[in-house]
This record gives structure tokens, sequence and C-alpha cells, in this order.
């Protein structure tokens, strides 16, 4: 088949790039202790990566692999905000500082720590800080162990890389994904519909460039298998419908209730000495 014009030749390329499914991106991250020598550290080193782990998006690499990579020297600059030439690191994304504390629980606690885990996240190629992950988020209760913290690290990476997946069988208003339990997806989720705008092309290279994100509409999570999920449409928008192959990806949940619940419970132990007061008079 030949092409009589270069516009032929893009309307064809747009086409079949259109036509391609992209997946959502994994990525390969390498975790590294800030306090190596800390007891807890293997502790809080498992916690991190069983989050990352689960959380669909990210693969973890070896930690023998970053122990020859990484001598004390090499460990302190990173520490410090210093990367320095991290080329070595062929086929990892993403570095991850892991940071923690333990805070005093409150008496009705049983004066048993909280945990809190911090991560630092730093691009390889470009040696720039991404941005962080935490485990200190409204929540209506306290980690008490590594483990605990983990799964509310879990919640703050799933909201800054969050599932992504296609829409597998559309049957009116009720639409089955391929995201399910397994990516820690639940009945009551909403999840966002994707299509990537038209391609556009360089004007002097001819390269198409990156194509942009636009929302369609919105799904709701009614049931949630292992591997699949049925959802009813939400809402669609500009009169698009809801097709086969379209990505769908999850909308973190909003923390306001747990914000306000949080705002509650500092005023609980104000209203207890009130009544107790009160009663004693």
């Amino acid at each position: 088949m030949r092409f009589r014009n270069l516009a032929a030749i893009h309307i064809l390329a747009t086409t079949l790039i259109a036509a391609a499914p992209v997946a959502a991106k994994v990525y390969q991250i390498g975790l590294i202790m800030a306090e190596r020598n800390s007891p807890e550290g293997d502790d809080i080193l498992n916690a991190a990566t069983s989050a990352f782990f689960e959380s669909r998006r990210f693969d973890v690499i070896e930690r023998a692999r970053l122990d020859k990579i990484f001598e004390e020297r090499d460990l302190s600059d990173f520490i410090n905000g210093n990367p320095g030439d991290l080329s070595t690191l062929e086929d990892v994304d993403v570095l991850g500082l892991i940071t923690f504390s333990k805070e005093q629980g409150k008496e009705e606690d049983d004066y048993k720590p909280i945990y809190f885990i911090d991560i630092r996240l730093t691009n390889v190629k470009s040696g720039r800080i991404v941005g962080t992950v935490s485990s200190r988020r409204a929540t209506f209760f306290n980690p008490k162990t590594p483990y605990e913290a983990s799964r509310l690290l879990l919640e703050s990476i799933r909201d800054k890389f969050p599932p992504e997946g296609y829409v597998v069988d559309v049957s009116g208003t009720q639409v089955r994904v391929d995201l399910g339990a397994e990516s820690g997806i639940q009945e009551g989720d909403v999840l966002e519909i994707i299509r990537n705008d038209d391609v556009i092309f360089h004007p002097v290279t001819g390269k198409p460039l990156p194509q942009a994100e636009i929302v369609v509409g919105r799904l709701k999570v009614v049931d949630a298998m292992d591997e699949l999920s049925t959802c009813k449409v939400k809402k669609t928008f500009e009169g698009n419908q809801v097709a086969m192959a379209d990505r769908v990806r999850l909308v973190p949940k909003n923390q306001e209730p747990a914000k306000i619940m949080e705002k509650i419970e500092k005023w609980i132990p104000f209203v207890k000495k009130k009544k107790k007061k009160y009663g004693e008079e």
C-alpha cells in the first residue's frame, strides 16, 4: 500500500494509536531505610514493601541489589537530598527513602506507641523528588503496629498511583471491569472512565506527541470479585457512552468525613471531663 502524502500517513497513525489500549504502567521501585540500624527497621521495610506490592502499580526490586549500589557515603548523600549519579539503576524508575516515627499514645489507648511511615519518592532518571506517600492520614484509628501503618500507607499510594483497568463488558447501565478485590477495589468505590484525546503531531518532527487524557464518565462499583467488578453507570459527560476497552481508574476517596470525625474526637476528652465535673457537683 502506498500513500500519496504525509497527511494520509498521519491519519492512519492516528487511527492505530487511538485504537491501541494503554496499560497502566507498573513502576520498578527500590526502597531504602533512612535508619538502617534501627531495631525495627526490618518490620518497617517489610510493611512498606507490602504496601507498594499490594497497590498493583509497583514491582519492588531486591534489597541485596540496592545494598551493593549504595555504600554508606552514597546513602548519606541520598538521604540529604543529593542523589548523585543513579545511572547504574538502569531498570529502576523510582527510589523510595523510608523514614518512620513512633508517638506516645493517649491514656485511652493504653499508652501504646503510634507508628507513622513516610516515604520520599525520587525519579531515578531526573534525580528529582516527585512526591511523598505517608501513613499520616485522617482515620478513625491510630496504627499501633508497622502492619497497621502499612494499611494506611497503601491508601496513600493508591491515591497517588490509582489502580487502572479496562471495561470488559457493557450491558445497558451495567458495566464490568477487570479490576477487583485483588487490586483493592471495594463495593462503593467510584471509577472514572478515561479516553485519550486526539493525537497531535509535532509540526516540525512529525512525531506524535503524548496524548492528553479526558474523563468521559464515572462508574460505581456494586460488586467486587477477585479480578472482576460489576459497576453501574453513575454519570457520563457530553453524551458519551461507555464502550468496551475504555480505560477505568479508581477515584481517591474523599477524606472529609474522616477529618470531621478527627475534629470531633479531639473534643471527646473535653466533653468527658465536663460530664465528670458536672456529676461530682
